[in-house]
């Protein structure tokens, strides 16, 4: 879920850079390059996982690195940026949704926010009735 999240909010977040900055990557953006660092942090780990055939080493192998992974999430979405300029609005002081923010904007933000709550609640609903299937073949 995490991964697909992840990739939703880069896809949105470029469509918002393009029409903000006029470019669909800004590499002076740290908030962006280190949403697409996590992101490469985990496809990573999907890629370790499937790299070793031995069941024992690759769990062993895929945990040690998973709490190197998800202890970096914290400091690369929160903690680095708060620290760096940014031209993200809401930070050094760059208003947020305001009167100099183009109204177009919205146009992107408010459908992802629905698009991304649409999007876990069918992950749940899909993962809800995988479960009941599964509980229901185990008890039959």
């Amino acid at each position: 879920m995490g991964v697909a999240f992840g990739i939703c909010g880069l896809l949105t977040g470029s469509l918002w850079a393009r029409f903000t900055w006029g470019s669909w990557w800004t590499f002076a953006e740290p908030k962006m390059n280190l949403a697409a660092l996590a992101m490469m942090i985990y496809v990573a780990y999907f890629v370790l996982r499937s790299a070793f055939d031995d069941q024992e080493k690759r769990a062993k192998l895929a945990a040690v690195y998973n709490i190197f992974a998800a202890t970096t999430i914290p400091f690369l979405l929160y903690v680095v940026p708060r620290q760096l300029t940014s031209l993200h609005p809401g930070a050094d002081g760059n208003p947020a949704f305001s009167e100099i923010t183009a109204a177009e904007l919205r146009y992107i933000l408010y459908p992802a926010f629905v698009g991304f709550i649409a999007l876990g609640i069918w992950i749940y609903d899909v993962v809800h009735r995988y479960k009941k299937v599964q509980f229901d073949i185990e008890n039959s």
